[in-house]
């Protein structure tokens, strides 16, 4: 008996060392990813910039409930603060930078891989897992722009929806009901990241449930109500503070409460208004477009693997519900499928939706992708040599991409030392957003749309691109003029031309 536990215990020992060099392989590509060349990079327009302009105000009002633009309360971005938190904490411990706005990004995906590991082993190997996530640490939906890589809120939503999946396997296939307290929690931390995006991920994991059988089961438990109770918690506790602490902002002719405008604009606008950007409403090619931009050449793959489950329930539908449904040990690929079909055809059907928006379920197109691949290759070796080759090949292309460092608007290139040495910047007229936000950058006093005649001492003015042509402020001499901007400086700080300089 002795001998037999002995053996037992050696051979899992064995195992579990034969897997240490690829799992921290993995991890370490993981982090390399995440962090490599990530302060380098200028800062992106729109939704980034705008974050950092976020997370600056915080640290100049003190206010962690309401968020700024130009010194005024916002009037689009109405999501709950809780990344504008985590890099204003960032900036205030490590001072303003690209990689210090990009911090809680970075960490929240390299934590996101290693719950996405953990899921995986809940019902796989380690070894599936680590291939599984080298191959997702190699797509731009994760580790890529507007997620992993820069100052936005979609890489912490990742992590928070991933935790609520884990726990709730944890209660669903494991039967671990305190762990429904953990759900309600990490869903609640995702709306405060990014408000009604939290509840994505619910109708998949309830499909989830009822084709497992297992539905009843939690309609039954004290700890799914207490779990929903959690949920519905953190947005009527937001409402409470918004109620008390909010700031009315000016929209169009009225006034109206952020809270309002979280829901109206991130729900009923977004899915029925369509910009015209990106898609239109009922536009089913989003369905492919969104994970060939998100998925690199694992599209392909996902596409194919789902061909064939397609032509597997057609062919037998007993033998596919047998193995889909019926079989446990194929749980992982069922719920994979329940969380990425329902979320990506809802988007293609939205008036609004973007690539990104398709994040949280990215990891579980992985888990499809490298199922297929996994089970191709017993069949056939080459299909083994040829998974390593794309794999080689598409993490050689993120390094690449990283490596490709391109330079600061010439604006702020140009007028950097000018700028440092100014004690208020005042801006008027349209300025891009990646600029205003190197302009907050450098800590100064800033005063917006209103030009400060005459120019006190240490006062520069920075004037934009602007519908009506601006007066010039008196006692000011241009020193800088560009295709979009001007910049001004008050006269007696100019220093007279050097009548020896030819």
């Amino acid at each position: 008996m002795y001998c037999k536990l002995y053996r037992k215990k050696t051979k899992a020992f064995r195992k579990k060392m034969k897997n240490k060099p690829l799992l921290l392989f993995t991890f370490g590509v993981i982090a390399f990813l995440c962090l490599y060349n990530l302060g380098q990079h200028p800062l992106s327009q729109w939704d980034e910039a705008r974050r950092a302009i976020n997370a600056m105000e915080m640290i100049r009002t003190g206010d962690l409930v309401n968020v700024y633009y130009r010194g005024l309360p916002e009037v689009s971005n109405f999501k709950p603060p809780f990344v504008v938190w985590c890099e204003a904490l960032t900036f205030k411990i490590f001072g303003v930078s690209e990689f210090t706005l990009r911090l809680p990004s970075a960490v929240a995906m390299i934590a996101a891989f290693f719950v996405i590991f953990k899921i995986i082993t809940l019902y796989r190997s380690p070894r599936f897992a680590a291939w599984t996530c080298l191959m997702l640490a190699s797509v731009k939906g994760l580790i890529g722009w507007h997620v992993g890589r820069t100052g936005d809120t979609d890489s912490v939503l990742v992590l928070f929806l991933l935790l609520s999946v884990f726990f709730s396997l944890q209660v669903i296939d494991f039967g671990r009901r305190k762990s429904a307290y953990w759900v309600g929690l990490f869903i609640g931390l995702a709306f405060l990241t990014k408000g009604p995006a939290a509840w994505v991920l619910l109708p998949g994991l309830t499909l989830y449930a009822l084709l497992s059988g297992k539905i009843r089961l939690l309609i039954k438990l004290k700890e799914t109500w207490a779990a929903t109770g959690l949920v519905v918690a953190f947005p009527v506790l937001w409402l409470i503070v918004n109620s008390k602490f909010g700031v009315a902002v000016d929209i169009g002719h009225s006034k109206t409460f952020s809270f309002y405008r979280l829901f109206t604009k991130d729900i009923w606008e977004r899915f029925s208004q369509t910009t015209g950007q990106e898609k239109m409403l009922l536009d089913p090619q989003f369905f492919f477009y969104s994970l060939d931009k998100m998925f690199n050449v694992w599209n392909y793959v996902f596409f194919m693997a789902l061909a064939a489950g397609l032509w597997f329930l057609l062919s037998s539908r007993s033998r596919f519900v047998s193995y889909l449904i019926e079989d446990e040990r194929h749980s992982l690929l069922l719920l994979s499928l329940c969380l990425y079909l329902p979320l990506a055809t809802f988007l293609s059907l939205a008036a609004d939706s973007h690539s990104w928006y398709m994040a949280p379920v990215i990891p579980f197109a992985g888990i499809v992708t490298f199922w297929f691949i996994r089970h191709s290759w017993r069949r056939y070796r080459f299909v083994k040599y040829t998974f390593w080759g794309l794999l080689a090949f598409a993490l050689s292309r993120q390094v690449v991409l990283f490596s490709d460092v391109s330079s600061r608007p010439q604006f702020i290139a140009e007028n950097t030392t000018i700028i440092q040495k100014a004690n208020t910047i005042a801006v008027a007229g349209e300025v891009e957003l990646d600029v205003l936000a190197y302009l907050y950058s450098f800590e100064k006093e800033m005063l917006f749309d209103e030009i400060p005649c005459p120019l006190e001492p240490g006062t520069i003015l920075v004037q934009g691109e602007s519908p009506v042509p601006e007066k010039r402020c008196s006692e000011s001499t241009l020193i800088y003029e560009g295709e979009k901007y001007r910049l001004w400086v008050p006269t007696q700080l100019t220093p007279p031309p050097n009548p020896y300089s030819q």
